[in-house]
C-alpha cells in the first residue's frame, strides 16, 4: 500500500514537471521557433542590444585570460571592457570560455538561454498557481499570461534582462510562506542559487532579485513587524545565519573575481530619471494591444513597460481587492490586500517608488520631482539609471494576485476552466499580433557587408581591425554611431570575431570618457598587421597600404 502512494506521488510530481514545461515552450515557440536554437543560426542576432551581447560574448571568448576574469581587451581594443558590462550573461560566458578550444569560433548561446528563462518563467508559474490552490489545467492555462507577460516578451532583445524568472522564485516561496510552510534547508539553497545567479546574468536583476531574497529568508513576508530590530536576534537565530553568511562570502568573491570592483565597472552614468516608470505603466500597451491605445510617455520611458494586459485588467475592474466574497455579480472571489505579506508589499512597493525615479511622471507630464531625496542614495542613482526596470517585482506581485483570483472563481468546472480560458484567451488574443510580428522581425539574412570582407580577406593574417570612424557609444559622446549603419558595423565586428582579432570598436554599458575619446581619436598612421576599414570620406589610399574599394568604404591590409 505505502509502495503504491510513493509510486502515486512520483508519478504526479512528473506529470506535474512535465505540465510546467508547455507554457514556456509554447511561448518561445510563439516568439522565435526552433531554429533559434541552432548555435550555428546567427543572422538574427545581428540586430540592437542583442547584436551587442552576441558580439560581445565572441570577443571575450577569443580573448587571452585576465583578471578579473570578466576583462577582456579584444573589443573596444586597445582599453577593452568587461563581459558584465555587455550584459553577455557571465554565468555562460565564463564556464563555456574554458572550452573555447572543442567549440566552433563563432557559435551563440542566447537562444538556449531565451528558451530557458521561458521555460523557467513557466516553472515558477506553474508552482505558484499549485501553492494558491490550482488544478494541473489551471495552472497550465493561468501559466501563459505569465510567458506571455508584455516586459518579459517585448525586452527579450535585452537578452540577459529575460531572465525575469528570478523575481518569481522568491516570490513563489513567499506565497509558500503565506500558507504556512516553513522554509527548510533546500528552500534555502534553492534561493542561495538563485542570488548567486542573478549576479552572474545581470546586475539589475541581482539589484531587484536580492532584497527579496533576504526578505524571505528572514521570513518577514509571513509577518511583517513594525519593530522588526527586536525580533531580529530571534530571526537571525531561527534563519540559517551560518548558512546565510556564506552566501555572502561566495557573493562578494564572484563580485571580486568577475570584476565588478573593477574601474570600468565602478563607472556610473547620467540621465537618471529619463529612464523610468509612469504612473500610467500598468494600463499602456505602448502599441502592442489591438483594443487599448498607446498611452503619451516621455522619452526613455520604455524601460518601465509593464503592461497588464486587457484580460487582466477586465478582471481587476470586475472586483479588484476586497473582502473574500462567496458570491457575487462577478462570481469573483478576490483576496485581501494583506496577501503575500506586508513585508513584501513593502519592498515591491520601494522598488517601485525607485522606479518612477526622481521625476514622478502621469501621461509623461512631469508631477512631482523628488531628485532630492534620491541625491542622497549617490551614486545609486547614476549605477542603476534605467530605474524603470525596477517595477517588475511589484508587475509579478500583482500577477500573483491574478492567479489567485482565477483560482478562486466561485463557480465549478467546467464553468471555472471556461472563465479562465477566457481571461487568458483575451489577454493572448489582445497581444497576439504583436507577437506574431516580433518573431517575423527576426527572420533578416547576414549582412552583405560581413560577405564581402570574408570573401575578400578570410586568407590573410592580421592581429587587428581599425575601423575609420571607430564606432563607441560612451556616456554623453560617441562616434561613428551615425556614419556606420547597424548592418556594416555588426557586418564588420562579426568578421573580427570570425578571425579572432582585436576591434577598436564596440558598445558597453560603461566605458570612461577618456578611454572613449582615446579609440575614437585614434590615427590610421603607423598601424601595422592590421585590417583597416576605412569609410571613403574618412581618408585616401596611401601608398603603403593594399586597399579594396567597396560601396561605402576601402578596406586596406597594412603590412
Amino acid at each position: 500500500m505505502a509502495e503504491n502512494v510513493r509510486h502515486h506521488r512520483k508519478r504526479d510530481r512528473c506529470l506535474s514537471l512535465i505540465a510546467s514545461l508547455i507554457p514556456g515552450v509554447v511561448a518561445f515557440l510563439t516568439i522565435f521557433g526552433w531554429d533559434k536554437l541552432n548555435p550555428l543560426n546567427i543572422a538574427w542576432l545581428l540586430r540592437g542590444d542583442m547584436g551587442s551581447h552576441f558580439l560581445g560574448w565572441l570577443f571575450f571568448k577569443n580573448s587571452a585570460w585576465h583578471f578579473p576574469i570578466g576583462h577582456f581587451d579584444t573589443w573596444l581594443a586597445p582599453f577593452g571592457t568587461n563581459v558584465v558590462l555587455t550584459d553577455s550573461i557571465p554565468l555562460l560566458a565564463i564556464p563555456l570560455k574554458l572550452i573555447k578550444d572543442a567549440t566552433p569560433q563563432v557559435y551563440q548561446y542566447i537562444g538556449c538561454w531565451l528558451f530557458l528563462s521561458f521555460v523557467l518563467m513557466g516553472l515558477y508559474a506553474f508552482r505558484v498557481c499549485q501553492a494558491l490552490g490550482g488544478t494541473k489545467t489551471q495552472s497550465i492555462l493561468i501559466s501563459l499570461i505569465f510567458v506571455f507577460a508584455p516586459p518579459l516578451c517585448f525586452r527579450v532583445e535585452h537578452v540577459a534582462l529575460s531572465s525575469q524568472w528570478l523575481i518569481m522564485a522568491p516570490l513563489y516561496q513567499a506565497i509558500r510562506m503565506q500558507t504556512g510552510h516553513c522554509l527548510g534547508i533546500r528552500d534555502r539553497l534553492e534561493l542561495a542559487v538563485i542570488a548567486i545567479m542573478s549576479l552572474l546574468i545581470q546586475p539589475y536583476l541581482f539589484a531587484m532579485v536580492f532584497p527579496l531574497v533576504v526578505l524571505v529568508w528572514f521570513g518577514v513576508p509571513a509577518k511583517f513587524e513594525v519593530r522588526l530590530l527586536a525580533s531580529l536576534k530571534h530571526r537571525l537565530r531561527t534563519s540559517n545565519s551560518l548558512l546565510y553568511a556564506h552566501v555572502l562570502l561566495v557573493l562578494g568573491l564572484v563580485f571580486w573575481a568577475v570584476g565588478y570592483g573593477q574601474n570600468t565597472t565602478r563607472l556610473t552614468a547620467t540621465d537618471f530619471g529619463s529612464f523610468s516608470a509612469d504612473l500610467l505603466t500598468f494600463f499602456n500597451s505602448m502599441g502592442h494591444s489591438l483594443i487599448l491605445p498607446r498611452l503619451r510617455t516621455s522619452w526613455g520611458q520604455y524601460e518601465g513597460f509593464a503592461y497588464l494586459g486587457l484580460g487582466q485588467l477586465l478582471l481587476f475592474a470586475s472586483k479588484p481587492f476586497g473582502k473574500k466574497s462567496q458570491s457575487g455579480a462577478s462570481g469573483v472571489q478576490t483576496i485581501q490586500p494583506g496577501f503575500l505579506g506586508k513585508g513584501w508589499w513593502t519592498m515591491v512597493g520601494l522598488l517601485a517608488l525607485y522606479a518612477l525615479s526622481g521625476s514622478i511622471r502621469f501621461g509623461g507630464n512631469d508631477l512631482i520631482d523628488v531628485s532630492w531625496f534620491w541625491s542622497w542614495f549617490s551614486p545609486l542613482p547614476d549605477m542603476f539609471r534605467s530605474s524603470g526596470r525596477f517595477i517588475w517585482p511589484m508587475y509579478y506581485s500583482i500577477m500573483v494576485v491574478t492567479a489567485s483570483n482565477l483560482i478562486s472563481l466561485d463557480s465549478k468546472f467546467p464553468k471555472k476552466l471556461l472563465a479562465i480560458g477566457l481571461i487568458v484567451g483575451i489577454q493572448l488574443g489582445d497581444m497576439m499580433p504583436a507577437f506574431i510580428g516580433l518573431r517575423n522581425s527576426w527572420d533578416r539574412p547576414l549582412p552583405n557587408h560581413y560577405k564581402t570582407i570574408s570573401t575578400q580577406y578570410d586568407g590573410e593574417k592580421f592581429t587587428n581591425l581599425v575601423m575609420v570612424p571607430a564606432r563607441v557609444f560612451y556616456g554623453e559622446t560617441e562616434c561613428g554611431r551615425l556614419e556606420w549603419s547597424e548592418f556594416e558595423f555588426f557586418g564588420t565586428a562579426l568578421f573580427a570575431a570570425e578571425k579572432g582579432v582585436r576591434l577598436n570598436s564596440g558598445f558597453s554599458a560603461r566605458v570612461p570618457a577618456e578611454q572613449g575619446k582615446s579609440i575614437c581619436n585614434l590615427s590610421s598612421d603607423h598601424l601595422s598587421n592590421t585590417l583597416l576599414i576605412r569609410l571613403i570620406e574618412h581618408g585616401q589610399t596611401n601608398s603603403n597600404e593594399s586597399c579594396h574599394s567597396f560601396t561605402r568604404f576601402q578596406a586596406c591590409y597594412l603590412r
